[in-house]
């Protein structure tokens, strides 16, 4: 679950003066969610930034002390002397105040430059076309949501995915494309590739088109698959496995495509394809699950039922509507 982050509990994991307990709660708030993760780092880059402009700087506050005792209240009246006293107090009070607060008023002034203007993006039950700042093209699968900068500013584009999407990433070597989806990473610098993160689901998949993809699972973050065009990466959130094979699914794009293409395609496969684009239930009996029926076709933007009454003359089957579950006689 994404909430704030605590300015006062990440100081003191930064600079390491944090006690065993208030580790543990830090480490627990980060593995939460990507956002957490994301928020800690920006929160980290501010500060470490804003740390260079006095992390040189060391005053001799007893030398300068020194200074002013001999050029000013050794030459001043006993009365002179007190209220002159009070005045450098005051004044050393004050430099050493602005030294501690320099970094924090660093940090306001970068994080005013940096702060990006975030825009949510949902499709609801139609897909929905996305452009970027950087002119990033991103299409939403049904029921699905991105967050991303209105003008990216940072250093890294980075945007956040629930749901399914396909991204055309514009090649920038110098701003690397992060994607946070469901506690999972993936960076890119320009490519394309399909991105299934289902908060419902514990296995989120990612599919490369062109270019290469570096995937991991927040939790394991050093474990990185790096996929190729054809390859597909898988991570099983629950039992923390992270795989890579081959993509074999011709109809992996068909939610934003439209196009269904099935050669010599067993029943199974041709159910699971409807399934997923149609978004219904295909229910068969095992005798008829198991014979070896094979269909060759291509679908493109058909209706269900222009779809179910070629695969019935085809194959010699009869597919029953009830509501969104269909069961194969």
């Amino acid at each position: 679950m994404a909430t704030k982050i605590d300015i006062d509990l990440a100081i003191r994991y930064i600079t390491g003066k944090i006690d065993s307990s208030e580790r543990k709660e830090f480490e627990k708030w980060l593995r939460e969610s990507s956002y957490n993760n994301q928020q800690f780092d920006d929160f980290k880059e501010s500060w470490q930034i804003s740390g260079k402009a006095y992390q040189n700087y060391n005053p001799d506050i007893a030398e300068g002390w020194k200074i002013v005792s001999e050029k000013t209240i050794n030459k001043l009246t006993e009365n002179n002397k007190i209220r002159m006293l009070v005045f450098q107090i005051i004044k050393v009070a004050a430099s050493v105040l602005l030294l501690v607060s320099l970094g924090i008023v660093g940090k306001i002034l970068y994080d005013g430059s940096q702060r990006e203007e975030m825009a949510i993006y949902i499709s609801t039950n139609d897909n929905k076309a996305v452009v970027l700042s950087d002119s990033t093209h991103i299409w939403l699968n049904a029921r699905s949501q991105l967050n991303a900068p209105k003008v990216f500013k940072r250093s890294q584009r980075t945007v956040y995915l629930i749901g399914e999407g396909f991204f055309e990433v514009t090649k920038n070597p110098k701003r690397p494309f992060i994607v946070h989806a469901h506690n999972t990473t993936s960076e890119v610098l320009g490519t394309s590739f399909n991105l299934n993160a289902t908060e419902n689901d514990s296995i989120v998949s990612l599919t490369v088109v062109t270019g290469k993809v570096a995937f991991s699972n927040d939790q394991v973050k050093e474990r990185k698959l790096v996929l190729l065009p054809g390859q597909k990466g898988k991570i099983d959130l629950t039992a923390g496995i992270s795989s890579m094979e081959l993509n074999r699914n011709a109809n992996f794009l068909a939610w934003k495509t439209g196009k269904l293409q099935f050669k010599n395609a067993s029943l199974t496969e041709v159910c699971n394809a409807l399934t997923d684009y149609y978004k219904v239930k295909i229910v068969a009996a095992n005798h008829i699950s198991n014979k070896p029926y094979l269909f060759t076709g291509n679908f493109d933007n058909a209706p269900i039922d222009d779809a179910l009454n070629v695969i019935e003359l085809t194959l010699g089957i009869r597919f029953i509507k009830t509501g969104n579950i269909i069961t194969i006689q």
